[in-house]
């Protein structure tokens, strides 16, 4: 295809290809990125009859005409119009709720559940190391913890697994500084033979981990996120998928901080980014479609 206004540039550069000499490799490398650079940075590439634009786009024209989804690849397509939360006037009402209502679509062959940090040891959280230490500088909080993280945690945690697990969706289980072996979990939530165990070696796991790769070549869009700590390495992880693009659903009740107004905090914090459900919300709704904007249009 022929790029228009760029012929005498590129004949240009061709000519200073051609005269470098066959074994200046580093110059041969050299003024090929120069060529793309003028390929890429000159006139802009048009249709045959095209015309160039000029002015700014309208973002209220463009964006928000409606709402876009994606492929494992990162391409992003025109997706739905219409609906109650769809478009520059659903975005509007959401940030006045101050919580999504509905998601744009979902389906289970693509979705994952995501287990960040549970890996405390095979005793109850009452008995673990981190709670001692936390019994040194204060009893209550530290009883308060271990009795949400055994009585309502572990247990939801365990119920959303089988659910996964018997549907077919991938559990992944994610852990900070290495891959964490079956004795460092409660009995109730060790990762079966056909879950995946990645390392992270941040407080998210999308900058220091293969997770991000992991999902692509399992063609997930959705993930569910269980675990600890809420605010932090929870939170943290489901902002690098947010930011990829992928749909975050927050399990409030299979999540839990070491500070119970911060897991508060993030679980407003995600219903308004993200979407937040309860462990029975998403065992009752499978396959989760009555969660889809009512009013959407394909």
């Amino acid at each position: 295809m022929e790029v228009p206004g760029t012929q005498t540039l590129t004949k240009d550069a061709m000519q200073i290809m051609v005269s470098i000499r066959p074994d200046h490799c580093t110059a041969r490398i050299l003024s090929t990125f120069c060529l793309c650079l003028i390929l890429f940075t000159g006139p802009g590439i048009l249709p045959a009859g095209g015309e160039e634009k000029s002015g700014a786009v309208d973002a209220n024209e463009d964006l928000f005409k409606g709402t876009h989804t994606f492929d494992p690849n990162r391409f992003f397509t025109k997706g739905t119009t219409g609906g109650e939360e769809s478009g520059i006037d659903g975005w509007v009402d959401i940030t006045v709720r101050g919580h999504r209502k509905y998601i744009q679509k979902i389906d289970p062959a693509r979705s994952a559940l995501i287990v960040v940090d549970l890996n405390m040891g095979k005793l109850p959280a009452r008995e673990s190391d981190w709670c001692q230490r936390m019994r040194r500088l204060d009893q209550a909080h530290a009883d308060r913890w271990a009795k949400t993280m055994d009585g309502v945690v572990f247990p939801h945690v365990s119920k959303l697994l089988k659910l996964f697990r018997e549907k077919g969706m991938p559990v992944i289980y994610l852990s900070i500084g290495g891959i964490a072996g079956d004795d460092s979990y409660p009995l109730s939530i060790v990762p079966g033979p056909k879950d995946l165990r990645v390392a992270k070696y941040s407080s998210g796991a999308f900058s220091t981990s293969t997770l991000d790769n992991l999902l692509r070549e399992h063609g997930i869009k959705t993930l569910f996120f269980v675990g600890h700590d809420t605010p932090c390495c929870v939170s943290q992880t489901m902002a690098g998928a947010y930011d990829r693009s992928y749909q975050t659903i927050l399990i409030s009740d299979a999540s839990y901080s070491s500070v119970h107004e911060l897991h508060d905090a993030a679980v407003k914090i995600w219903s308004y980014k993200g979407f937040v459900r309860t462990t029975e919300q998403v065992l009752s709704d499978f396959p989760w479609q009555k969660w889809i904007d009512p009013g959407l249009k394909k």
